[in-house]
């Protein structure tokens, strides 16, 4: 099969048209990047698809939108999230950690000149309750 693949792909050309260079304008791209300060990347870390429109309306009652707030999916539960106004951003940040359905969501502070698939989700903090806990080890640095 990989040589058949192979094969067909050494077949593969572009014509002249494809072959061309695209260049986007500078005000273009600063549009973008000033787009992109309003934004977050979020990635819900479940087994199963989540329902986006549950999502999306859950957290905009959640986080209590002064503004509109627009979400865009992007890849396996994982949405683009533009906010109107930079306070409304602002208070979802400093709010996590946030769960969605009991899973864990994740949100990276976006830039219009990134790209979505480099958003960093390797670490993320959250909240763990223990019952039963010694005494003794109810202390700052046991909590730390």
């Amino acid at each position: 099969m990989e040589e058949e693949l192979a094969r067909q792909w050494e077949g593969l050309s572009l014509i002249e048209q494809e072959r061309n260079e695209v260049v986007i304008p500078f005000i273009t791209m600063e549009k973008a990047v000033q787009q992109g300060q309003l934004c977050l990347l979020a990635l819900i870390i479940a087994e199963k698809v989540v329902n986006k429109e549950a999502f999306k309306n859950t957290m905009t009652k959640i986080w209590r939108i002064e503004r509109w707030i627009q979400f865009y999916e992007v890849g396996f539960n994982m949405f683009l999230i533009e906010f109107n106004k930079e306070e409304d951003r602002q208070c979802v940040i400093n709010g996590r950690p946030w769960s969605f359905d009991r899973w864990l969501l994740c949100l990276h502070v976006f830039e219009g000149n990134m790209p979505i698939n480099e958003g960093q989700f390797n670490k993320k903090a959250f909240w763990l309750q223990v019952h039963n806990m010694p005494f003794a080890c109810m202390t700052q640095e046991v909590g730390y």
